[in-house]
């Protein structure tokens, strides 16, 4: 039963069993609890280095692009932060997605919706915003009816775990699942209605919301949900093929949602790995470096940092805006639009 006042989890519970064998782990060695629970998504990095070399080269990638895509997971700063330091898990919530995609990529059976909206379904039993990858293999199913078994398998998986807690407590289990619409300030939207908000979060200065800032927190799943339905809407008339899709869906979270924080880009570097945007994937680590370094507890707190931060946050976010517009384009200029976009092109 989930206490009135106290912090509820806001994700589905699939990543609850690894913290049971962190802690039993932590209590047989007496070392730290926080080390055993890292491990997960540090191997699920890993993992994810090896899927989008391997990804690459069944596109007759060369070597040196498919070692490239590997060493920007494996060596990338946005990974290791997220992973390696703070230990957020949207990496091992990604990882099965990033499976459910390649499989239905190569495969014309007919259990592939079944296949791909487990794996799915699975990542988004970690964390809910793994469910949005769904929205990428829409457009290329061969029927509707393909559309309705993907959807019903990837939504069932979190369903399923979530009967428990939903059976001892209903109102508390589905507040605590809808309270996670992100934090704002640290990008996005919301710092450019108010790029002092990140002083907040650099812990170098007091700051309050405004009212508009308020309004846009309130409505921001909205927002978001109202963006990526429209942007499925173009990709499912247009038949866009599942990575250039995913490309989009994940340039539209980054472009068109209120709050962005800097862990959600392991949701779409992936993608974006395997669809060969190497060139775009250095350039988006390294222009996030400072700013995650800065959150993360470099430099002194007695400084504004925010002044550091937030210019370069709000560049990010632009980019974002420019990329996703470009892509969306040329998705919905079909297939005459998108040629020359092959996997392996390190654009």
């Amino acid at each position: 039963m989930n206490e009135p006042d106290a912090p509820h989890w806001p994700y589905p519970p699939a990543f609850f069993a690894w913290f049971v064998l962190s802690d039993r782990a932590a209590g047989l060695t007496g070392l730290r609890y926080d080390g055993f629970v890292q491990i997960a998504p540090i191997l699920a990095d890993a993992a994810l280095a090896w899927i989008v070399q391997a990804f690459l080269g069944s596109r007759g990638a060369p070597e040196r692009v498919r070692l490239a895509a590997a060493a920007l997971v494996a060596l990338g700063p946005s990974f290791g932060f997220v992973s390696g330091y703070h230990g957020q898990i949207d990496a091992v919530s990604i990882l099965p997605a990033v499976l459910g995609l390649w499989l239905w990529s190569r495969s014309e059976a007919p259990q592939r919706a079944l296949v791909a909206g487990l794996l799915i379904g699975l990542g988004g039993a970690v964390k809910i915003g793994a469910l949005l990858t769904v929205l990428a293999l829409l457009p290329s199913a061969r029927s509707w009816g393909e559309r309705a078994r993907l959807v019903a398998a990837a939504g069932c998986v979190p369903l399923l775990l979530l009967v428990p807690w939903l059976a001892a407590d209903p109102d508390g289990t589905a507040q605590a699942l809808g309270s996670n619409d992100g934090l704002p300030g640290f990008g996005g939207i919301s710092l450019l209605v108010q790029p002092e908000l990140s002083a907040l979060w650099l812990q170098t200065k007091q700051v309050e919301l405004t009212a508009l800032s308020e309004t846009l927190f309130d409505r921001a799943a909205v927002i978001a949900i109202g963006a990526l339905l429209a942007t499925g809407v173009v990709l499912l008339a247009r038949r866009v093929p599942p990575l250039e899709a995913a490309v989009v869906v994940w340039l539209c979270v980054y472009a068109l949602g209120v709050n962005f924080s800097l862990q959600y880009l392991v949701w779409g570097l992936p993608f974006f790995l395997m669809a060969g945007r190497l060139r775009a994937v250095a350039a988006l680590q390294a222009a996030v470096l400072v700013p995650t370094a800065l959150i993360y507890g470099v430099g002194a707190r007695s400084e504004p940092l925010h002044r550091i931060y937030t210019p370069i946050m709000l560049a990010v976010w632009a980019a974002f805006v420019a990329w996703y517009v470009l892509e969306l384009r040329r998705a919905a200029a079909g297939p005459s639009g998108r040629q020359g976009l092959t996997a392996t092109r390190p654009v």
